[in-house]
């Protein structure tokens, strides 16, 4: 085989494997950015609980997350519920 075929033949081998992490990068990530919860969802939520327009798998999607966030984490989601008037009900 010549060098340029063996070259070749590499050059594919890499660019496939670069592929494939570049793939499953871009698979992991947009996942994790869809698993938070929008902070406004959580907070009209829970002011329903005990009422039929509660929605337990938000509740628990809600809490899930916060479970994931440092207490630093959750003063700044706090700071954004605040800041986007989650708490204003009509």
């Amino acid at each position: 085989m010549s060098r340029t075929k063996i070259k070749s033949k590499e050059m594919k081998k890499i660019m496939t494997i670069f592929g494939v992490i570049l793939f499953a990068s871009f698979i992991l990530t947009s996942c994790g950015r869809s698993s938070a919860p929008d902070v406004c969802d959580c907070v009209k939520n829970a002011v329903k609980v005990n009422t039929p327009q509660f929605d337990a798998n938000l509740q628990k999607k809600c809490a899930d997350y916060s479970k994931t966030l440092s207490q630093k984490g959750r003063i700044e989601r706090l700071d954004e519920a605040i800041r986007r008037g989650c708490f204003k009900f009509k």
